[in-house]
């Protein structure tokens, strides 16, 4: 999924999809977190300090020194200075510091020349424009950098206060001026105070932490601290369900040894990277490769509902299959690959006592598949004899604003009979023995799309036919990329299909939307998955097929309550704070524009 904590609900009207994008499902969240670089935030600063010059004493080059002294000198120092100022529980960066002092002064130079349109004289807009931006710079450290409201005071008044001796030496000031200078800053910051404890409340009531917090938590994950991830895990805690998760494992072995392990959990990979599952295919195939051979996890069906809570419960499956590993019978045949494509694809194979059932929308975009459908599609076909159900959401299609399939929608229905359709349809199969070949690479840049777990695939022949189960290592697949995949594999296999693991390793604060094929090159995935299926061909051989389906007991999951009620307090929040952060500066503004007009 790509909304991180979403569910929405999709329209059908006249067979025509119509999607909804929410405002926090853009694909840049947490822009601000970024800075540019340092060579353009300082031709950014020369490019105001030439035309506040040229505003106010045009074409007067012996007042050039006069404005670099209260323009350009207290930002160079707050840059600085700030980072050693102290009480920090993020260090702030040298470019950070350098962000913030330069968005100061360009707030700072607009309420200049906008006073100067309206004819003050140059001191007064000049001291009182340094006091405008203490709201700003409070919001900023209040947020990201220092939890206490009180300690950041010194270092939001600081760049503020460095400015008038400077200003003095130019315009000497009195000590009205001093008082009007601090009564702006106080109307300000009290603005500001009060936006923050709107942006708080919600989610002092529903998590017991501020959105202050939170924002620093995100900030602490974002530069990939440890800390912020624990201490996001540990909201996640809070309002956590225990459940019993199953899943299904079919192992392969040869002659010689274990050559692979297919996983299915009802485990969702999320909820973004560096937290919770979004590990869950990597760490599985880190854990049991060494010893059961290559590990495919597949994308069970589940929803955020079903993320894990912390990394380290997701050990828990690791040990749940070594154990049960060890105990599996083995048997070498199964059937060929049975496939449906009226309204859904559905593809199902015997696989020794085991069956594998996978299902995609695509061409038409779609979300996870909600876990309780997976669960009445294995009921149904333990109802025709096969009680070893693997049910695989193979996520290859997706677009933004794509939604989940929940019951009892119409995909799901469509699901339940067409699973029972090919199930059916498997009943006259010929069984035969399994050859398996299988092939692998990594090395992705997971900001591409693609994880840690790489790309990998399956390929096995029963009777003389061939099929190519691929699986890469992403959230979801851009639209179309999974038919030009499959195209490019017809002349090698009679069929494939292809599958995401649904990692949201590849999903950040700053990019939530990143699924394979939206940042990397389409033709350089066909040829990768081309080259890695003509490896697992070279590689077919007889299999030994164990099925193994469990249970874990008490698992710790995020549950309905932590995923949808952080999306709606989140997604408020998202909505609601520009509009407020708008509101407490026109305030400021309004404000201060009633103390000039009466004690000016």
């Amino acid at each position: 999924m790509y909304r991180g904590f979403g569910i929405n609900d999709k329209r059908d009207i006249g067979g025509k999809e119509d999607y909804e994008v929410l405002v926090s499902e853009r694909t840049y969240r947490f822009s601000f977190f970024r800075c540019p670089r340092a060579r353009v935030m300082i031709g950014i600063l020369l490019l105001l300090y030439l035309g506040i010059w040229f505003i106010l004493y045009p074409f007067k080059i012996n007042k050039l020194f006069d404005v670099f002294l209260f323009m350009v000198l207290p930002t160079i120092l707050a840059t600085y200075v700030i980072p050693y100022l102290g009480w920090y529980e993020e260090k702030i960066k040298f470019e950070q510091s350098l962000l913030l002092a330069l968005s100061s002064l360009i707030v700072t130079s607009f309420f200049i020349v906008f006073y100067d349109f309206l004819g003050l004289n140059a001191p007064l807009i000049i001291f009182i424009g340094y006091a405008i931006p203490v709201s700003l710079r409070y919001i900023v450290f209040r947020t990201v950098f220092i939890s206490d409201p009180l300690k950041p005071l010194l270092h939001t008044l600081f760049q503020s206060i460095v400015a008038l001796p400077f200003i003095h030496l130019i315009f000497p000031l009195n000590l009205a001026d001093i008082v009007l200078f601090l009564l702006v800053s106080v109307v300000g910051l009290s603005a500001v105070i009060a936006f923050i404890g709107l942006i708080n409340r919600p989610f002092l009531k529903d998590f017991d932490v501020s959105g202050t917090d939170l924002i620093r938590m995100a900030y602490q994950l974002y530069i990939g601290e440890e800390k912020g991830k624990k201490d996001l895990e540990e909201i996640f805690r809070r309002t956590s369900i225990k459940s019993d998760v199953n899943y299904t494992v079919f192992s392969f072995k040869n002659e010689e040894k274990e050559k692979s392990l297919f996983i299915i959990p009802e485990l969702h990979p999320g909820p973004i990277k560096g937290i919770a599952g979004a590990m869950l295919p990597e760490m599985l195939s880190n854990k049991l490769e060494d010893k059961h051979g290559t590990v495919f996890t597949f994308h069970g069906c589940s929803t955020h509902v079903q993320n894990p809570i912390r990394k380290e419960d997701c050990l828990m499956l690791v040990k749940d299959i070594e154990n049960a590993v060890d105990e599996i019978n083995y048997t070498n045949v199964g059937t060929s690959f049975h496939t449906t494509h009226q309204g859904l694809f559905a593809g199902a194979q015997v696989l020794g006592d085991g069956l594998f059932l996978t299902v995609s929308f695509s061409p038409h975009p779609t979300e996870d598949i909600d876990a309780p459908i997976g669960e009445i599609a294995s009921l149904k076909a333990g109802e025709k004899g096969y009680s070893r159900v693997g049910f695989i959401d193979a996520h290859n299609c997706i677009k933004k604003g794509a939604m989940e399939v929940y019951y009892p929608s119409r995909r799901y229905r469509t699901i339940i009979e067409k699973t029972n359709e090919i199930i059916d349809r498997l009943k006259d199969s010929e069984m035969g023995v399994v050859h398996m070949g299988i092939s692998s690479m990594d090395g992705y840049v997971k900001s591409e799309g693609i994880a840690g777990d790489g790309i990998k695939v399956a390929v096995f022949e029963v009777n003389g036919r061939k099929n190519a189960l691929v699986l890469i290592d992403g959230n979801n697949m851009e639209r179309g990329l999974r038919e030009k995949i499959q195209e490019e594999l017809s002349d090698l296999v009679d069929i494939s299909e292809i599958h995401t693991t649904d990692s949201h390793e590849v999903n950040t604060l700053n990019r939530d939307y990143n699924p394979v094929g939206f940042a990397m090159d389409h033709s350089l995935i066909i040829d990768e998955v081309r080259k890695i299926t003509e490896e697992a061909i070279l590689d077919l051989e007889p299999v030994q097929i164990g099925v193994h389906t469990g249970t874990l007991p008490n698992f710790p999951l995020m549950g309905p309550l932590g995923s949808h009620r952080l999306n709606a307090v989140a997604e408020s929040v998202y909505q609601v704070a520009p509009i407020a952060a708008g509101m407490s500066f026109a305030v400021q503004f309004l404000a201060t524009s009633l103390i000039l007009l009466l004690f000016v």
